[in-house]
């Protein structure tokens, strides 16, 4: 009886601590858009904000389709490999942010657990860390 006890107390935190590791930095106070819809509309200048297909290059683009700017922060900024070797974009969506004097941003969080936010008038990202 005292094993099955000690099996069970053993499975659930190991359990516990295990979904913790697919947590990303912020807990639950990052964007909720999933990359899936690649596209986030900026609904009081219209611009739209599109990933690329590798979920590397986000691109700007007005009410005409003209290209505004192109980013790929982790190039960009040389953030060099950390944990896989061509990182890329998990979860983005629209944040104010005390890092941006509150000001709304992009914020990105890569499959690598680095993050960071791009301006949306430039194009330039600003790192905050990695997990």
């Amino acid at each position: 009886m005292k094993q099955n006890l000690m099996f069970l107390i053993l499975f659930i935190l190991t359990n516990y601590l295990c979904n913790g590791q697919n947590q990303y930095p912020g807990g639950p106070d990052i964007p909720t858009n999933k990359i899936e819809k690649r596209i986030l509309i900026d609904s009081a200048s219209k611009i739209r904000y599109v990933i690329d297909s590798t979920q590397t290059t986000i691109v700007a683009l007005d009410y005409k389709n003209k290209v505004l700017w192109v980013s790929n922060p982790n190039r960009d900024n040389k953030l060099g490999n950390y944990r896989t070797f061509k990182p890329r974009m998990d979860n983005f969506g629209f944040k104010k942010l005390k890092d941006s004097d509150y000001k709304e941003v992009i914020f990105v969080i890569y499959n690598n657990t680095q993050f960071g936010f791009i301006d949306k008038l430039t194009g330039k990202f600003t790192f905050l860390g990695q997990d």
